[in-house]
């Protein structure tokens, strides 16, 4: 009489085999996670500059444009300076706690002619890496 099931190597072999592949995948998965959260951010980012510049060319609530960038957030905002500003219009958008802002925090550009009050970089970067924002003085927006 043949029995059949599967012997206690067989089955301490699969168990084994699927413990390496997931400790092959699990750093793989996060590097992957943290890189697409940079890029994410990143990318807020200069969406923020680039929306702000236009309101303020198109003198959108007759009112000059700029954005701040705080630890977990980036604000674009109505108004000469941020601590001014008209809450009211405030279009915020949220990123990682676990990115690392350095560089410039707000940055205003002038109606009509939607030039930055400011240039220079913002720097952006985890575990995973690091990206650069620059603001030119005619608010190009290179990244």
């Amino acid at each position: 009489m043949i029995k059949k099931g599967f012997t206690l190597i067989e089955i301490l072999l699969v168990v084994v085999l699927i413990s390496v592949i997931t400790a092959f995948s699990v750093p793989v998965f996060s590097s992957l996670v943290g890189s697409t959260e940079l890029n994410e951010s990143v990318d807020k980012v200069a969406h923020s500059l680039r929306r702000a510049q236009l309101l303020a060319e198109s003198k959108s609530e007759d009112s000059a444009w700029g954005v701040y960038i705080d630890t977990d957030k980036v604000v674009v905002f109505a108004g000469s300076d941020y601590v001014t500003r008209d809450v009211s219009l405030d279009e915020e958008y949220m990123f990682n706690e676990q990115i690392n802002v350095s560089g410039l925090t707000e940055v205003v550009f002038s109606e009509l002619s939607g030039e930055p009050d400011v240039t220079g970089t913002i720097n952006l970067a985890n575990t995973f890496g690091s990206e650069t924002i620059s603001l030119n003085s005619e608010g190009a927006v290179i990244y």
